[in-house]
Formats: structure tokens, C-alpha cells, sequence
């Protein structure tokens, strides 16, 4: 059986205050082994609200409700309920994902969200 490999990109998202430091390579020795890893790396506070309701781009979505329960401190349950729907309305209208792929975008939304309160 062949297999076939996809690029992969690695994006470091930053969820501390706005003046957290941002690095964006690791890099490491021990005995005989290194590796030195460079990635992109973007803070949830690099874009204001505005910026990205505008935006024809889903992640924008779970940006801005990140952004809300980090500003907020918290994130009542019914108001996670209501950013869920307005996303997956939001990825449906889109047709370009499968249930699968919206269902996974729901689950990483609520883990995140639960991850940062």
C-alpha cells in the first residue's frame, strides 16, 4: 500500500497578554541529537474584532470568540452554545466543508475555549 504525505505547517497560537514575548523557533542538543524547528507564531490579540468579522476566513470566527472569553475571564456555557452555532452556521453557508470537518472545527472551538477559562 502506498502512502501519500501532505505538507504539514506549523502555527503556534499565543493566548498570554498582548506584551508576552512570541518566539517562533525551538531549538535543541542532547548528546548527539539536534534539531532546530522554526514555525509561524500568531497572538489572538494581533487582529481587533473589526478586523476580523471582516475577514472571509473561518479561523476569524474562533479568533474573536477566543478573544471574548480571554477579555471576559470567562465563558458562560450558554454563550459558548450560541458562538458554536453562529460558527457552524457560518461554515455551512461556506459549503466548502464536509459535517466531519465542521463537527472538528466545533470540537477544537470548545476544548480552546475550556483550555483558556
Amino acid at each position: 500500500m502506498l502512502h501519500q504525505y501532505y505538507p504539514v505547517a506549523t502555527i503556534v497560537v499565543y493566548t498570554g497578554s498582548k506584551g508576552q514575548g512570541r518566539p517562533s523557533e525551538y531549538s535543541t542538543k542532547v548528546l548527539d541529537t539536534s534539531i532546530h524547528f522554526q514555525y509561524r507564531s500568531y497572538h489572538i490579540f494581533d487582529h481587533g474584532e473589526g478586523e476580523l468579522l471582516a475577514m472571509d476566513n473561518i479561523f476569524a470566527l474562533i479568533v474573536v470568540t477566543c478573544q471574548k472569553a480571554l477579555l471576559e475571564g470567562k465563558a458562560p456555557e450558554e454563550e459558548l452554545g450560541e458562538d458554536r452555532s453562529t460558527i457552524a452556521r457560518a461554515l455551512l453557508s461556506h459549503g466548502r466543508y464536509d459535517n466531519g470537518r465542521i463537527i472538528s472545527f466545533l470540537v477544537f472551538l470548545k476544548n480552546f475555549i475550556y483550555g483558556v477559562v
